[in-house]
């Protein structure tokens, strides 16, 4: 039960910073200045998120055996995580060279 806790919070988190991070880039060219930190924190929270999605659904999967009624719901799982990250990953080449450090 708390696996299932802890990836319904996550996946909240996450699809809400990814979706916070897509409206925020295609304005991130014009107002750069104005919203290079908050879209980079967003673009990288969703990243984490997605992240902490794949570890735990791995730990899960190796640490029990369930039968093949669980099998979709992993597949979202892997699948939703993973898209986090590359989409993260694709948002976060934008701001690279950007910031001051």
């Amino acid at each position: 039960m708390a696996r299932s806790g802890l990836l319904t919070r996550v996946s909240g988190l996450g699809g809400s910073a990814a979706l916070a991070a897509l409206l925020l880039w295609p304005f991130l060219r014009r107002y750069g200045e104005a919203l290079l930190w908050p879209f980079g924190l967003v673009a990288a929270l969703a990243g984490l998120c997605g992240v902490i999605i794949l570890i735990a659904t791995a730990a899960d999967m190796a640490r029990r055996r369930r039968g093949a009624a669980i099998r979709p719901v992993r597949g979202f799982d892997i699948v939703f995580g993973a898209g986090l990250v590359l989409l993260s990953l694709l948002q976060l080449s934008d701001v690279r060279g950007q910031l001051p450090f």
